[in-house]
């Protein structure tokens, strides 16, 4: 379509601008960690240019266009430093899930297990982790670091800076409930779902990244509070296609698509599914959900069972539900055409992509 086409091509312009901004921090990290540990470097490089969409950087400009700016290296920067926040979560949520692949090649922690295996060590999943573990702990100090290198100053840098950490904070809190839920898988309810939701993608993914680079181009007040209010749904919407491609999409462009299952994690398809199922559905579901070693049949099985409990197609209505509500949120608002325009691609292009 013509709308996600517009999407995906400033997506992909910021992209390339945030792939070179991205490997000057890695070159300056790499300077200074290199004479102690030309191994953490190598895997620094590893997870920075492994690819990834960059569109928590596309919003953090498309914030500061909401605000009436044009995009700059200070924003390019700003951008950055919200990816490598990113690539820091990734690392960390693929050991919480024990993914073992990411876009088709080994996460992170498998890689550096690896690694140590053929060095002949011991204990090479253990390394692998505790390794990979520090390598996320490093991309965290060094999006810190990128935002204060982005060079803005005043009222909004410090504004923008509080929303930072508090884009910091949601993601770990965020991450800590979506845990604490899935060890009561049987007992959620859709709600306790949505709420984690929010936290993780509604406020995360989608509103943190907007409002940042709204805020650090002084947006107006009735500006940042429109663009709270569309990220809120859109951010669900986004999350709720993420837990369908989790199970249902392509594991070659993305994340594993029986790990959702096979990790127990507390997805809506997955509530909706114990919430309607016959009992021995239910059965089905208690035994194969969280069960790492389940057979293949049993994964399959438990896919047939989303689609006859009406899981799949509550999920995609809910998703054409919240993608409606945002783009009502824009139809109100008072931003600027243009962004409202971007904005409204961007909602097509977060729930029709494969990965």
């Amino acid at each position: 379509m013509e709308s996600t086409a517009h999407a995906q091509a400033f997506i992909a312009q910021v992209k390339r601008q945030s792939d070179r901004a991205l490997l000057r921090e890695l070159q300056k990290l790499a300077k200074r960690i290199r004479p102690t540990s030309a191994a953490m470097a190598q895997a620094l490089q590893s997870a920075l240019i492994r690819g990834g969409k960059r569109l928590r950087p596309a919003l953090v400009v498309a914030g500061y266009r909401a605000a009436g700016k044009r995009a700059d290296r200070r924003i390019i920067q700003a951008g950055v430093a919200v990816e490598l926040l990113h690539v820091f979560a990734l690392i960390h949520d693929d050991i919480i899930d024990g993914s073992v692949t990411r876009r088709g090649v080994a996460t992170m922690h498998v890689d550096q297990a690896q690694l140590a295996r053929r060095a002949g060590l011991q204990n090479p999943e253990a390394i692998g982790v505790a390794q990979s573990i520090l390598v996320g702990d490093l991309l965290l100090s060094a999006a810190d670091e990128a935002l204060e290198a982005a060079g803005f100053s005043g009222t909004a840098a410090g504004r923008a800076r509080a929303l930072f950490l508090a884009m910091r904070t949601e993601l770990i809190a965020g991450q800590y409930e979506d845990v604490e839920l899935s060890l009561h898988l049987p007992k959620a309810t859709p709600k306790q779902v949505l709420h984690v939701m929010s936290v993780k993608s509604g406020h995360y993914t989608i509103a943190l990244p907007l409002l940042l680079g709204a805020t650090l181009g002084s947006a107006s007040a009735s500006n940042l509070r429109a663009l709270r209010t569309f990220a809120e749904p859109a951010g669900i919407a986004f999350q709720l296609q993420d837990d369908l491609l989790g199970t249902f999409g392509s594991a070659a462009v993305g994340k594993p698509t029986d790990s959702d299952i096979r990790e127990g994690k507390a997805t809506l398809l997955a509530v909706h599914a114990l919430h309607h199922a016959t009992a021995a559905q239910r059965g089905i579901l208690l035994r194969t959900l969280g069960n790492r070693q389940a057979p293949r049949a049993a994964v399959a099985k438990v896919r047939t069972i989303f689609i006859a409990t009406g899981a799949k197609t509550h999920i995609e209505r809910q998703i054409e539900r919240y993608i409606r509500r945002a783009e009502a949120v824009l139809t109100r608002s008072r931003l600027p055409g243009q962004t409202k325009k971007l904005l409204a691609d961007f909602g097509e292009y977060l729930v029709q992509r494969s990965t």
